[in-house]
């Protein structure tokens, strides 16, 4: 397996990893996508914590730690889904702290994010 690199994520991928998702309609539930998700990200060597019940409102869905040690954290959603204000608060206090963040609607948004933040 390559070496994954440290990501330092600028403002324009941090845009990109946050926008809505385009040209995808609902196909499967959310669960689905977190899974495909987190399989792809142990594939890649990541340790994987889903969030699945959280005192904190606005926790994100999926915390992985990337072969480098850098803190990756994603917003899983639906295709159709929608990001809330705190979410993204939340999303935006972690990028200031040298995390990697997305908001995914979906598995196919979320391949394309991966890929654009580590290429």
């Amino acid at each position: 397996m390559p070496v994954f690199p440290f990501i330092e994520m600028t403002k324009a991928d941090l845009a990109f990893s946050l926008e809505r998702g385009v040209g995808h309609k609902y196909t499967v539930s959310e669960t689905k996508h977190q899974t495909k998700m987190i399989d792809h990200l142990e594939g890649w060597g990541f340790i994987v914590t889903k969030i699945v019940l959280s005192t904190k409102t606005g926790t994100s869905d999926i915390w992985a730690g990337s072969p480098c040690g850098q803190l990756w954290i994603v917003e899983a959603k639906r295709e159709d889904g929608v990001l809330s204000e705190l979410q993204l608060a939340k999303l935006m206090a972690a990028y200031r702290n040298k995390a990697v963040v997305m908001c995914a609607y979906g598995y196919e948004d979320y391949k394309r994010k991966f890929i654009h933040l580590t290429t």
